[in-house]
């Protein structure tokens, strides 16, 4: 279906003057079927903003304000999904931390899936122990160390990241400062694949508050199992994060290192209870590429060095990556360091490899390790409009049984994407609040560089905003104009990882937003999804550039909207300025009055004596190309003409 983009505006007066008399600024995420809006009341002379996150307490909003400002959208939206005492509880948490733990702590609760933050066996203090030992660790060892770039008191966009020693391919020492987001991902984050994020007991796994129960970042790092040598020992001497060394375990810096010491405290052999603890695998010492799999990044982490599990679902196995200007697979087990040869074709033929994120998000791997196709799945309503949110799964492996191996979510476009190993069948279902679609075969024995895509159309119908151009009155008033500025900052898709539950969100390309302007009573029409008009509307725009004088004295509500949108969010940053007319200034005369002449652009010739004016009283230059919208033309004679270039246009 095609979607049409209209555009109003009016603009009473070119020669009136402005003063600004009110503003905002913010930035927010407006959830799938949300909104952002803004109410005008002409008596009180200011803009009221109204915020998804209204349901925010004080102490909650004052922790996203003191929390860094590029991670505040992020935080806002993770605490409105805890209760009233929980938002309470880390916001206290926040607004006490001091520098320089006060942006690891944010994170942690912005990024921490709700439901554990909301789990009667979490326990908060272990969002400042990790925190605690990652300084004293990071104090002790000689290859890392944590920079801290400004502070709470005196910037709004302070973070912290590491900065590594190393020794090249080419044999030249090197210090790399690693990206903040790997820092916070893949090092702060107290979460690994699919264990309990919490203080548990080491010999059964289960949940047990400290000082009995034990968190993975200090227990790894300083205790020893009698007969066992503690990890600081093997990483006290080393001075390089790596040296560049393929399969190298000898003379290749803390990688190296930290391979030995689990070659050390660990056998290879199946385990009498299967654990997916750090803690509890280490205190049993043994287990299959499961177990080595999850000890293996919390080593790495309690070392100040970036690391995931991946996993090959479809081949019934699981290794590691390291972080180093790029990921590096890694698995101790068998001595493996930077060596992606190995898998496929030598074991078997890898259907998809994936790395898992704490909060649960995934993304596919497979281009490293195997030749490989390409996928796009596109997601249609009945309608054939693109159905955001739906969750894709896709199965596949060594045949005749396909294995569950990978998923992802859908974008705004309907479109969720995968890289899968060649040679291999597989087949995809879909599942949404749309309607759900079983294992359907898709591809079969997939070739490599081949790109294949496929459709499904669910049995539901997306929501749609029933919006119409409202008129303005026949004598409107010039008093009040606003100049809006609005970008998105991404779309967010919100997802539930199928292994373990855990609910995260994930940044995606530029998201789209509709945008309308509607008086009291078209408003809570929209409110009641009845069909309602405005005075200004454009929908599907991922920024927005205009300004809007209020024709009459009734409130008037600025709305930015996410209504179109069953599962993903909107990252969005606005700012809107609020003018007043000062008074006794006056329009110039001119030959017409009303609502101008409407012409479209193939119907204007200008003269070479005319000067053409926006609404803001700027001179058009280049009459050549004028684009649709309201000019003001002064003639040779000095009387000055409105017109109206209209224009719809198709998107």
């Amino acid at each position: 279906m095609k979607r049409i983009a209209t555009f109003f505006l009016f603009v009473f007066s070119l020669w009136a003057q402005w003063e600004l008399i009110d503003s905002v600024k913010i930035r927010t995420i407006i959830p799938e079927k949300g909104r952002v809006y803004i109410k005008f009341d002409d008596p009180i002379e200011t803009l009221t903003v109204f915020l998804p996150y209204d349901s925010l307490t004080d102490l909650a909003k004052a922790a996203v304000r003191r929390s860094p400002s590029w991670l505040a959208p992020d935080l806002a939206e993770n605490l409105r999904r805890l209760s009233r005492e929980k938002q309470d509880l880390y916001a206290n948490l926040i607004l006490s931390s001091s520098h320089p733990f006060v942006d690891e702590i944010s994170f942690q609760v912005a990024h921490i899936s709700p439901h554990i933050l909301s789990a009667d066996n979490f326990y908060p203090q272990l969002l400042i122990e990790n925190v605690t030992y990652l300084y004293r660790i990071d104090s002790l060892l000689d290859y890392v160390r944590i920079i801290d770039y400004g502070e709470p008191s005196s910037e709004t966009a302070y973070y912290s990241t590491v900065l590594y020693r190393i020794v090249s391919e080419r044999g030249d020492t090197m210090e790399i400062l690693s990206p903040k987001e790997i820092y916070y991902w893949f090092i702060l984050h107290p979460k690994i694949s699919r264990e309990i994020c919490t203080y548990v007991d080491s010999l059964t796994g289960e949940p047990l508050p400290p000082p009995r129960g034990k968190f993975w970042r200090g227990y790894l790092f300083y205790h020893a199992d009698p007969g066992y040598p503690p990890l600081s020992e093997y990483l006290l001497p080393v001075r390089t994060l790596w040296n560049s060394l393929r399969n190298d375990t000898a003379n290749n810096g803390a990688i190296g290192a930290i391979t030995n010491w689990l070659r050390r405290v660990m056998e290879f052999r199946p385990p009498q209870r299967r654990t997916y603890q750090p803690v509890q695998i280490y205190t049993q010492h043994h287990g299959t590429c499961t177990e080595w799999g999850i000890l293996t990044p919390a080593v790495a982490r309690a070392a100040l060095i970036p690391s995931v599990q991946t996993r090959a679902y479809g081949n019934n196995h699981c290794w590691n990556e390291f972080y180093e200007r790029s990921w590096h697979q890694w698995e101790p087990v068998n001595k493996m360091i930077n060596d992606t040869t190995r898998y496929d074709p030598v074991w078997w033929n890898l259907a998809a490899g994936c790395n898992w994120r704490g909060d649960g998000f995934w993304w596919t791997v497979t281009e490293r390790y195997t030749p490989y196709c390409t996928l796009t799945v596109r997601v249609f309503d009945r309608d054939s409009l693109p159905v955001d949110g739906a969750r894709v799964v896709i199965a596949g492996g060594p045949q005749p049984v396909n294995w569950f191996c990978a998923f992802a979510y859908t974008d705004q476009n309907g479109e969720a994407q995968f890289t899968l190993g060649d040679t291999n069948s597989y087949d995809c279902a879909i599942e949404s609040d749309l309607g759900n679609i079983p294992f359907t075969r898709i591809i079969e024995r997939a070739r490599a560089n081949t790109h294949y895509q496929c459709e499904f159309n669910l049995s539901g119908m997306m929501p749609t905003l029933s919006i119409l151009p409202d008129t303005f009155p026949q004598n409107p008033l010039n008093r009040y104009k606003v100049e809006i500025s609005s970008q998105s900052q991404g779309e967010i898709l919100f997802g539930m990882h199928p292994d373990d539950g855990s609910l995260f969100r994930e940044r995606k390309g530029l998201g789209n937003f509709d945008f309308f302007i509607s008086d009291s009573v078209n408003f809570s029409r929209y409110l009641q999804n009845e069909d309602f008009r405005a005075l200004l509307f454009t929908k599907e725009i991922n920024q927005l550039e205009t300004s809007f004088v209020f024709p009459t004295e009734q409130p008037y509500y600025l709305v930015f909207a996410n209504d179109e949108r069953i599962g993903n969010g909107i990252d969005l940053s606005f700012s809107v300025k609020l003018y007043k007319a000062l008074s006794g200034l006056r329009e110039k005369k001119r030959n017409q009055r009303g609502k101008g002449t409407f012409l479209s652009p193939e119907e204007v010739h200008f003269g070479k004596e005319a000067k053409i004016y926006n609404p803001l009283g700027k001179m058009i230059k280049d009459k050549s190309q004028i684009p649709p919208g309201i000019y003001f033309i002064e003639e040779g004679n000095g009387r000055i003409k409105r017109i109206i270039l209209c224009t719809r246009r198709k998107r």
